[in-house]
């Protein structure tokens, strides 16, 4: 096994420099200051993301209008009088332009629509080396693992006890971002036994189990419980899993 102190560093992996160093506490302050920008004083730099949900541009725009915006964008005004380009912020800057349209309309109810971002200003124009590293850092951003959105949703649901069951569903998706489609299968999910939950998995592989096979294990254990797990017990590959698929869709 290779010595890492004697392992030669590639120089390419190195920060050359680290746009904001975060290895440093006696480093200086920050390259940059926070600003509120109004929306017509924003643009967008291109951007590698193309496929964008609007569902999920509406879910955002929705949040954005509910609970204001937690993440400042990355942008960078060349001049005074100049526009402010966003390198970071490009699903906030279509939710928030789309607020003007949903703001007051079904399901959007009372809503204000968003009329500026919060963005970190750059003390300088960003080198494409840096846009790159900005924009790919920004879409490394990783969903929770499906066990952990079920005990999310389970604590939310919990702490939303007391509205009408319309009214629970509907601020549980606000609160969380998420379709009532997402919220169905999530709360199905958390019927299972713990033993079978912790096994579903969006792209399944192994003894994993897709979200549709916990569906219908969900609905299989309302009536019949120990048929659910004697049926689960036998996934234990990809294969079974997707025979096992196929003898529930025919009963």
């Amino acid at each position: 096994m290779p010595n890492p102190a004697t392992t030669p560093v590639n120089p390419v992996l190195l920060p050359s420099p680290a746009l904001f160093d975060v290895t440093n506490i006696a480093a200086k302050g920050v390259e940059g200051a926070i600003e509120r920008i109004a929306l017509d004083r924003l643009e967008l730099a291109p951007n590698a993301r193309r496929d964008i949900s609007q569902e999920g541009i509406e879910r955002l725009a929705a949040m954005l209008m509910r609970t204001g915006q937690l993440v400042p964008c990355i942008g960078h005004r060349a001049a005074p009088a100049a526009p402010v380009v966003l390198y970071d912020g490009q699903r906030r800057l279509l939710a928030a332009k789309a607020s003007h349209r949903l703001a007051g309309g079904e399901g959007f109810e009372g809503l204000e629509p968003v009329q500026s971002l919060i963005v970190l200003l750059l003390d300088h124009e960003p080198n494409a080396d840096e846009i790159r590293r900005i924009q790919a850092q920004a879409n490394q951003r990783e969903s929770l693992s499906l066990v952990d959105q079920q005990d999310q949703l389970r604590d939310c649901w919990d702490a939303r006890a007391g509205l009408r069951e319309p009214d629970r569903i509907a601020a549980v998706c606000a609160d969380l971002g998420i379709s009532p489609k997402r919220a169905h299968n999530l709360r199905r999910q958390l019927a299972l036994p713990e033993q079978i939950r912790t096994r579903v998995a969006e792209r399944p592989a192994g003894e994993q189990i897709s979200v549709t096979m916990a569906n219908r294990l969900a609905d299989m254990h309302e009536i019949a419980p120990q048929l659910t797990e004697a049926v689960a017990k036998r996934i234990t590959s990809t294969d079974l899993h997707d025979k096992a698929l196929q003898d529930l869709g025919r009963s």
